[in-house]
């Protein structure tokens, strides 16, 4: 692709803002009506910490699961999985409201949005009443958008996507009516005021389905947005000069608050066979490796734009594997009902646990001095002398909270979890760490103690019979077990770790426990830095241990496997040896190629196309895409009065080619290196005349 088309593509992208500066502040009163959020007191707290927003089917229908276990655990009904996180927060929400069941619990009530351009998926689910069993989650309104829905299409989805945040922000739309809320409504929340005093949710989990066509398309597009236009906005806020609209509402507000967004990816099973739903996937991966790739090289602020911004700090996968192991186990997890059902826990498991380790200190009164309360939760009793003297305890005020800005800089890029529980029995009861991390590590499965899941979200290796030989070596000896899956890339590779800690009320977390967690972490991500550790109490019915392995994603087998599938299906050129081609892609992303990277490279860029092919997404191939096309860009032209290209959401070469360095970079990162004590020790002696 040429230089000018690269940059017309770029300009193309600009989205549009609130002429007002203060415009998105006021449209969120709508919102907070809505969700019943009004505060009486004052205008201090009245959103969330935290929001989800689901986009298409999958994201839809693991919000919903979401949403009825919340409902679930605020009514007290009995929970079916009595070792769920629900379990635990229907007591905790006993504790910390008492008999007041109108009280606000920000961090757990998080706000839900559900947005698909299906319009039959919408309706389907209105007509089901399941948003009523959660009075925070609403459907986005896109019936004036598109209602045909992308077709599996995730070119559709971002076009329109990018259509309906390209109309001027004025013209949009603002009639609010329960189950729905306006799309004016929703980027004003989303996007138009992330950060601001006014509003106050910190945390933003996107939930998708990488294979699909209006999620995969939708958060790409809707994340970029709201890091960019939030950069954007911050830099006009504090560059605004004396007695403009901007100087004045900084005046007012403040700066712009960090915030963190985790895209929250599930993956189709991977299989030989290449299809639709692998090809997106790919495609999602090849789109945030090459802006993460670029944002990581941009040195100059003046650089950063639309096309250089990550849609969200990390991308976080979970395989639908999970499923797929689960229906081989039938003792454990008897149907697939309850397979779907004990995966959208795990999902939530993690969910909740970052929520958790980022609450703020108003999202629940005395919550720390609970937390070093007595075993009963009862927050006016004083700390026991016994607890006091004890050096083996744990302090939780150290461990516990991790903010937004935290998250941020250590969950980051393409990242797995690790998952596992332990059910205990009182306070004395033993748990071997080891063998939980060894759990956590193994392919997903149920667990023999409880109707859970426990295990890695995506495969390290590109087949689960490979990885389980490999783990099966590592059950005699951990400790050694450990150095041999520190050499598999995934864990060698890692640029950052968050591990988190979590047990029930009453069960004593010694000092020795999380030594012996961050030792056995230190071992298995050599080159991790930094490593958080958040320790919390009281937020599960067990002992439970959940380890982000962030930036080193692209390096599992499972997702390296869709990676190079996208590649050579939707960018190799007619002719070029597939074997080949791929070949030379592992050889360049693996390998160290020395004096042969540039020739390799080379031969790599002259194999590709200069923009994606969507033949074997689109059923009809490219006759079928021209059509299509003719159809969103006459839509698109009606709704913006100019006409804006299809072409301009497609990956190009050059994208390929960044995000191939991106995997590269991964592949070759080797942490910090060390100082040597010694050679200082000599050298400060040395000046004295002494000698060690």
């Amino acid at each position: 692709m040429s230089d000018i088309l690269q940059l017309a593509l770029i300009e193309l992208v600009k989205y549009s803002v609130p002429r007002a500066a203060d415009a998105a502040i006021e449209q969120l009163k709508a919102l907070r009506t809505q969700l019943d959020l009004q505060n009486e007191e004052s205008d201090g707290q009245s959103f969330p910490t935290a929001a989800l927003l689901g986009l298409g089917q999958c994201g839809t229908n693991v919000c919903l699961a979401v949403a009825e276990q919340l409902r679930r655990a605020r009514d007290k009904k009995a929970e079916t999985k009595p070792g769920s996180v629900f379990s635990a927060l229907g007591e905790q929400w006993q504790r910390w409201t008492g008999t007041d069941q109108d009280k606000a619990l920000y961090l757990f009530e998080p706000v839900i949005l559900l947005a698909d351009l299906d319009q039959g998926q919408v309706q389907s689910v209105t007509r089901s009443k399941r948003l009523s069993n959660y009075p925070r989650c609403l459907w986005v309104d896109l019936d004036w958008l598109l209602r045909g829905g992308a077709g599996n299409v995730p070119q559709a989805a971002q076009y329109m996507t990018r259509v309906a945040l390209k109309v001027p922000y004025e013209a949009l739309q603002d009639v609010d009516s329960v189950p729905f809320t306006s799309w004016k409504t929703t980027r004003s929340f989303f996007v138009d005021s992330a950060g601001a005093k006014e509003n106050q949710t910190r945390l933003t989990f996107f939930l998708f389905s990488t294979g699909g066509g209006t999620g995969s398309g939708m958060s790409i597009e809707v994340g970029t947005a709201q890091g960019f236009l939030t950069h954007k906005r911050q830099k006009e806020l504090t560059k605004a000069p004396s007695g403009s609209p901007g100087a004045s509402l900084l005046a007012k507000t403040g700066p712009l608050e960090a915030c963190c967004s985790i895209g929250l990816g599930i993956m189709p099973g991977r299989t030989q066979e290449i299809d639709a739903q692998a090809l997106n996937t790919g495609r999602v991966l090849c789109n945030y490796l090459a802006r993460f790739g670029r944002f990581a090289s941009v040195y100059d602020r003046k650089e950063l734009s639309e096309t250089t911004w990550p849609p969200f700090d990390a991308l976080l996968l979970v395989s639908n594997e999970v499923v797929g192991f689960l229906q081989s186990e039938a003792s454990l997890i008897p149907s697939q009902e309850d397979a779907e059902r004990a995966a959208n826990q795990y999902i939530a498991q993690q969910i909740f646990g970052v929520l958790m380790a980022q609450s703020l200190p108003e999202d629940f009164e005395d919550h720390q001095e609970w937390n070093l309360g007595s075993s009963d939760g009862d927050k006016r009793m004083v700390k026991p002398a016994a607890v006091e003297s004890t050096p083996t305890m744990v302090d939780m005020t150290e461990f516990r909270r991790l903010d937004p800005a935290d998250l941020k800089n250590s969950l980051s890029g393409i990242s797995v979890v690790a998952h596992a529980q332990c059910a205990v029995n009182g306070e004395s009861s033993e748990v071997d760490f080891d063998e939980l991390l060894y759990r956590a590590l193994s392919l997903p499965r149920g667990s023999h103690q409880g109707d859970w899941i426990e295990g890695i979200s995506v495969c390290p290796l590109a087949t689960k019979q490979a990885y389980e030989e490999v783990i099966a070596r590592c059950s005699s000896d951990k400790s050694v077990g450990r150095r041999v899956l520190a050499a598999l890339p995934l864990f060698q590779r890692a640029r950052s770790a968050v591990t988190i800690l979590s047990a029930p009320e009453g069960w004593i977390m010694q000092r020795r426990n999380v030594e012996a967690v961050k030792k056995a972490i230190e071992e298995l991500l050599p080159n991790a830095s930094p490593r958080r550790l958040a320790l919390l109490r009281g937020t599960t019915k067990n002992v439970t241990l959940s380890l982000f392995i962030c930036q080193s994603g692209i390096l599992a087998g499972e997702t390296l496997a869709h990676f190079v599938g996208y590649l050579q299906n939707a960018f190799c050129r007619p002719g070029v040896d597939v074997n080949a081609f791929r070949r030379d892609l592992f050889a360049f992303v693996m390998n160290d190629l020395g004096s042969e990277t540039a020739e390799v490279f080379t031969r790599i860029s002259n194999s590709l196309l200069d923009i994606e092919s969507p033949r074997f997404v689109v059923v009809g191939g490219d006759g079928r895409m021209a059509a299509r096309s003719t159809e969103l860009e006459g839509w698109g032209q009606t709704l913006l009065g100019s006409r804006l290209e299809l072409e301009s959401v497609f990956l190009t070469k050059n994208d390929c080619l960044d995000a191939l360095d991106a995997a590269r970079m991964c592949a070759r990162y080797a942490g910090p290196s060390e100082v040597n004590l010694s050679e200082i020790d000599e050298i400060l002696l040395r000046g004295t005349g002494a000698s060690l």
